[in-house]
This record gives C-alpha cells, structure tokens and sequence, in this order.
C-alpha cells in the first residue's frame, strides 16, 4: 500500500473514531503542559544562573553595607536607651522634688495654721484689753472727776477751817518752813503736812503734845532756835485743841519768868546755857 492511501485512511479513521479523538486531545493536552513547566523552569535556573554569577567583590561590599548600616542604627538604639536612661533619672529627681515640695508645703500650711490660729487668739487677748482699758479709762475719768470734786469740797474745807481757824491756817503755812529733819521727827503727829485738815487733827491728840515738846527740846539743846519758835507756837495751839475736845481744860502752859527756881523735871535747858538753881 502506498504512503498517500496510507496517510488518508489514517485521517478518515481520526475523523470517524471519536475514542481515538479523544486520546489524542490528552496527548496534546499533556505536553502543553509540560511545556509550560519547561519554560518556567528554564527562566527560575536562568535567574538563578544570573544571581549565581555576581563576583564576590560585590557580595562582599553589599555585606559591609549592611553591617554598617546595622552598626549604625545600634549606635543610635543605644545612644536613644542612654538619652532615655537620662530622661527617667530626670523624672524621678522631679518626682523627688515634687515630693519634698509637697511636705514642704504641707508644713508651712500646718505652720500657717498654726500661726493664724495664734493671731486669733492675739486677736481675741487684744480685742480683750482694748475691752479693759476702755473700762480703766472710764473708770479714771470717773476717779478723775470724783478727784476734782473733792479736791474741790477739800478746797473749800479748807478754806472754811482756815476763816474759823485763822489762827490755826496761820501755823500750818509757818510749819511748812519747818527743817525736813523736825518734820521726819513729827512725821507720827503730822501725817499729811501739806493738809491743812490733817494739821489741825494731828495737833489735837493728847499724844501729840509730849512728841511736839519733846522735838522742841531737841532743837533748843542744838541751837535750832527757828524750828524750836514755830513749834512753840504750835505747841500752845495745839494746847488749846486738845482741851477745847475736853470737857474741862486738863493742860496749862506754866508762866515761868527770870529767877524762878529751876526745876529739870519741867525746864529744859537751851543751847549754851549752864544748869543753875534759877531760871
């Protein structure tokens, strides 16, 4: 049989049997595939192929790249954790501070209190004696007025005494020319020389007459001849007063002249004189 009859019985066979078809649609479908695959392949080893013929040199290079890069962003990680490390310290000196600033001030405000608590009550004691000295004044003006009035009442008092007791006023203005030191002796009789009414009342003791006589004495003996004639004058004065507060007159005042028989129980002797049996 010829090739040509051969070739068209083979075709009229492939178009008549369909199970025949479809083995061959595998067939081609198969090697399509692996096809496919092939070409894939092929590219990966050419890429691979490509990679695989870069020098050492540049792989070397490319490497320091990125260990310096490395190095370098482990230098700013560590310089970041240090300025970090700083910041925290910074935070708790001010969370320190912040703490002692607290107590401190909690403190003053408890001193504060303290203080305003104290300025109450100065307050208060202040309010209190400025209450007290109000009252004082008060009661100084009272005693001021009251004062006046009696000086007042003493004034006329004493001038009344001084119109019935003319004589009496006389003595009290000598008596106050009187030595300081007869005065301190005569302080008991004379409490309140400078009063009048006091005067008159301290002459009229029955006890003050022996002290007057008695401080009479001593400024005659010494020579105190100014004292001892005032204190005469006051002394019979002082006579008259005690026995006009009596019923009946008690004392004299002897009449002794020149010549009279001395007698030491009654005479006293003055300055310079000498003891005889007469005056």
């Amino acid at each position: 049989m010829e090739k040509k009859e051969l070739k068209d019985d083979i075709v009229e066979l492939l178009q008549q049997d369909c199970e025949l078809q479809s083995i061959i649609r595998e067939i081609v479908d198969y090697k399509g595939t692996e096809k496919d695959e092939s070409s894939n392949l092929g590219t990966t080893q050419k890429d691979e192929s490509g990679l695989l013929d870069k020098s050492d040199k540049d792989y070397v290079a490319e490497n320091k790249e990125l260990r310096d890069t490395l190095a370098e962003k482990e230098k700013e990680l560590s310089a970041q954790s240090k300025e970090i490390e700083r910041i925290n310290k910074e935070i708790l000196e001010a969370n320190r501070l912040l703490s002692d600033a607290e107590r401190e001030k909690k403190k003053i405000s408890k001193d504060l209190s303290a203080k305003e608590e104290t300025c109450n009550e100065l307050r208060a004691t202040i309010s209190e004696q400025e209450s007290t000295i109000k009252g004082i004044r008060k009661s100084e003006d009272a005693l001021k007025k009251e004062n006046m009035r009696l000086n007042g009442e003493n004034e006329k008092q004493a001038k009344d005494l001084s119109q019935r007791f003319a004589e009496g006023w006389e003595l009290f203005c000598a008596y106050q020319k009187v030595s300081s030191q007869s005065k301190r002796l005569l302080n008991g009789v004379f409490v309140n020389p400078e009063n009048f009414t006091s005067f008159i009342c301290g002459g009229a003791q029955d006890r003050s007459l022996e002290k007057i006589w008695d401080v009479i004495k001593g400024c005659l003996i010494q020579g105190n001849t100014k004292d001892s004639d005032i204190l005469w004058d006051i002394f019979e004065y002082a006579v008259e007063l005690v026995n006009s507060s009596k019923t009946e007159r008690i004392y004299e005042i002897m009449d002794v002249k020149p010549g009279a028989p001395f007698d030491l129980d009654v005479h006293a002797l003055a300055a310079g004189s000498k003891v005889s049996v007469k005056v």
